[in-house]
């Protein structure tokens, strides 16, 4: 009767640590989509500041070497 009811056990705790790791590895999943995706986000609002910076820095620069674009006050009004 023990050792008919052991394999039972073994396969109960067998099966729940299969679910167990069906879920880490979707919790894994998870969060490497989200921080995949959070990464992408910030790497994009990066280049697009930076971008902005360097606009603004050219137009900022021209009217010093007597270009005939405005000044940086009148690009960000």
């Amino acid at each position: 009767m023990i050792s008919s009811s052991l394999p039972k056990h073994n396969n109960s705790i067998h099966a729940f640590t299969t679910k167990e790791r069906t879920t880490q590895k979707n919790k894994i999943f998870f969060f490497s989509f989200l921080f995949s995706f959070f990464f992408r986000y910030l790497i994009s609002a990066f280049l697009r500041t930076v971008s902005t910076l360097v606009n603004i820095t050219r137009l900022g620069l021209k009217p010093c070497h007597g270009g005939k674009h405005g000044s940086i006050s009148t690009f960000l009004v």
